[in-house]
């Protein structure tokens, strides 16, 4: 099973129990208000969303990485984080995701999660660019992005399917060279 360990965190593969974090953050409006593609309305679309994962992380020719995040300490499920190659790009790049359950917002968990994803992509996968989008008024999830040292590099209307609405949104990104660079010089 892979891992990757931080100081507090321990983010692992998924495992089939993990439906009942899937459902958690599904069902809690206070993600999904950012995460609309996480609304799964049943268990079972939980079960399956956790069992289509399991599937793509045990592909020998791995290509995506979805992962439980656990307190290191207590083993408590904090969240998700994601992360794979983006979709009509070159081969190097990836872009990433994740949710975190609100009890465990401003901890510094995510973005202790998001230094580890970009270490383990860039010095084990090869990527030479990682990408990350949000909301505009998600001012928490664009603070993670910039303190895991991500950079603005384009923003976009983009309607919203629920609301009917144009929502502005917002692309970070970091590349190796930079990453590499932030490395030397902390």
């Amino acid at each position: 099973m892979f891992q990757l360990v931080t100081a507090r965190l321990v983010l692992r593969d998924m495992i089939a129990d993990d439906w009942q974090l899937i459902h958690a953050l599904s069902t809690e409006p206070l993600v999904t208000h950012y995460q609309s593609w996480l609304r799964l309305p049943t268990v079972q679309a939980a079960h399956k969303w956790v069992t289509d994962v399991r599937y793509h992380n045990a592909l020998d020719a791995r290509l995506s990485y979805n992962l439980t995040m656990l307190d290191q300490a207590t083993h408590q499920r904090l969240g998700w984080i994601g992360w794979g190659r983006a979709s009509g790009l070159d081969a190097t790049t990836y872009d990433f995701g994740y949710a975190l359950l609100p009890p465990f917002w401003r901890h510094g968990y995510m973005t202790e999660a998001v230094q580890a994803m970009l270490a383990f992509t860039f010095q084990t996968v090869g990527a030479t660019t990682i990408t990350g989008e949000c909301a505009a008024d998600n001012h928490a999830s664009a603070s993670v992005m910039e303190k895991a040292g991500l950079r603005l590099v384009a923003q976009w209307d983009e309607l919203n399917e629920t609301t009917g609405a144009a929502e502005a949104q917002l692309r970070y990104a970091l590349t190796a060279q930079e990453w590499h660079e932030m490395q030397q010089h902390p």
